[in-house]
C-alpha cells in the first residue's frame, strides 16, 4: 500500500474543489462531455482528499506531508 503523501492543506483544498464541482454538476439540467469530465475530476479529487494519497505525486516522487523527525533506533 502506498504511504500518504498529501498534507492537511492539500487535502482540504482537494475536498473543497471536489465539493464545488459536485455542486456545479447538481445545478446542470443536461449532462454532456464537460459534465462527465467534471464528474471524473471530482471523483479523483475526492478520493485523493479522503485517503491522503495522490498517485501523480507518487510518480513524480513528491510529497506535501510534513516530514517527521527521524530518531535513531535504540
Amino acid at each position: 500500500m502506498m504511504a500518504p503523501n498529501l498534507g492537511i492543506v492539500q487535502r482540504l483544498v482537494r475536498l473543497t474543489v471536489a465539493a464545488l464541482i459536485v455542486l456545479w454538476l447538481l445545478t446542470r439540467t443536461s449532462l454532456g462531455w464537460l459534465e462527465g469530465l467534471g464528474a471524473v475530476v471530482a471523483f479523483c479529487l475526492l478520493y485523493n482528499g479522503l485517503f491522503a494519497r495522490c498517485y501523480l505525486l507518487c510518480w513524480l516522487k513528491g510529497s506535501s506531508c510534513q516530514q517527521q523527525p527521524q530518531t535513531p533506533p535504540g
